[in-house]
């Protein structure tokens, strides 16, 4: 027998006893590099080749494991064991390869990585576009660009959306420059990526679009001015207040809302009058949300509104908790075509003193105002609940009978 060993053995055993110190050392992610780094410093061919293939697996940790080191210790040799790696045909290695050739900043990635934009399977485009927004390269950020405004798949372009919004500083004024020359259905996508980033450059567009085209360009538009929250971007929302489509309307008093912007609040109160009931629930929606910026806004519009405004009013002050709120809802409960509304937000507004306020209603000759006091009492924590409560469960009404044996119950718990 010779004793000259076969050379594929000798690789054959050194890669196997390679996998093995491997597995063994995934078990301990503290010691991992200091285990794993003197046997690749050995013979780094072949066993960084063998840590290439953890990139297949489906083990997060194992892989993140192995990253860290091509971002670390085993930097020099992404060129040599990553660039090639970055193929559509192993969309898992590519995902990794590309993050990891990105973060080391590595140049010779970004043409391949460019290239896969042109027609690739979406994950593999949208692991692409992740690596390329983290080049710190006029090049890499131009052609995200480019994707952007020339690619045909709609489900690429979506799903990108979020990827490409770190690179927005960029993005915004090469897109605003843009635009007027776009056809519509590439503005309806740039409108898009726009309202998402909520960028104040984009003021101007949105106005514009929402002025000329509400119902198509203009939706876009709404979410955007919410996100920008100026008094400019509130002006142009309102001035779609009198479309006569309702749901313009209603994405209208929605985007309010979310512009947090005192002056909101005024648009919003009269929004209570518009004749769509999803709008005026829209509205009710918006001022729990801008309300707490100027209550006296809203206690001052409670004296003189009309049925719909009040009921609006009422059903967000209980949402808002402010205090100031007490003395105005406390005054509705004299009007008796307000009590469902107004009993049943003091109980939300959830301050103690509207006991008292309350307490009458536990004897009222409608049903569901004597339940409604009742539940708000319960709310509020009041000192005489318990008792109360026993005393509801002799009401001839069921509703109210089972809520005060709740109360009961919960209570002796």
């Amino acid at each position: 027998m010779s004793d000259t060993a076969n050379p594929y053995e000798v690789s054959h055993q050194s890669e196997s006893s390679f996998a093995e110190l491997l597995e063994d050392a995934f078990g301990n992610p503290e010691t991992f590099a200091q285990k794993v780094l003197p046997a690749i410093k050995a013979g780094p061919d072949a066993n960084i080749s063998t840590l290439v293939k953890v990139f297949d697996s489906s083990d997060v940790v194992a892989k993140n494991l192995v990253a860290d080191l091509f971002r670390g210790p085993l930097k020099d040799s992404c060129i040599r064991y990553l660039l090639p790696e970055l193929s559509p045909a192993h969309s898992e290695r590519f995902l990794w390869a590309s993050i990891i050739l990105a973060d080391n900043q590595i140049p010779g990635a970004l043409p391949g990585l460019i290239k896969i934009l042109g027609g690739a399977p979406t994950p593999v485009v949208l692991a692409a576009l992740k690596a390329i927004s983290r080049y710190d390269r006029p090049e890499a950020k131009d052609a995200i660009v480019e994707f952007y405004l020339s690619s045909g798949d709609e489900v690429q372009l979506s799903s990108s959306i979020r990827i490409i919004s770190s690179i927005a500083p960029y993005m915004v004024p090469k897109m605003i420059e843009r635009f007027p020359r776009l056809d519509k259905s590439r503005k309806a996508w740039v409108l898009k990526f726009l309202a998402e980033i909520g960028s104040e450059l984009a003021l101007g567009v949105f106005a514009d679009a929402l002025s000329r085209d509400p119902c198509e360009l203009g939706v876009f538009c709404i979410k955007g001015l919410g996100k920008i929250g100026s008094a400019a971007a509130v002006q142009a929302l309102v001035t779609q207040l009198g479309n006569k489509e309702w749901f313009i309307r209603k994405k209208v008093v929605e985007a309010l809302g979310q512009t947090h912007s005192q002056t909101a609040l005024l648009p919003l109160i009269g929004a209570l009058l518009d004749p769509s009931v999803q709008v005026r629930a829209f509205a009710v929606e918006s001022l729990t949300k801008v309300g707490k910026l100027e209550p006296a806004l809203m206690v001052d519009a409670i004296g003189k509104a009309d049925h719909n405004q009040k009921v609006g009013l009422i059903r967000a002050m209980g949402q808002i908790k402010e205090r100031v709120f007490l003395e105005p809802l406390v005054k509705t409960l004299e009007d008796r075509s307000l009590l469902f509304f107004a009993l049943d937000s003091l109980g939300d507004l959830g301050f103690p003193e509207a006991e008292h306020a309350l307490e009458p209603f536990l004897k009222d000759s409608e049903w569901f105002n004597r339940l409604n006091a009742l539940e708000s009492l319960a709310k509020l924590h009041a000192s005489n609940l318990l008792s109360w409560a026993k005393n509801c469960v002799e009401d001839p009404n069921d509703m109210v009978r089972h809520a005060a044996a709740r109360i009961i119950s919960r209570m002796n718990h």
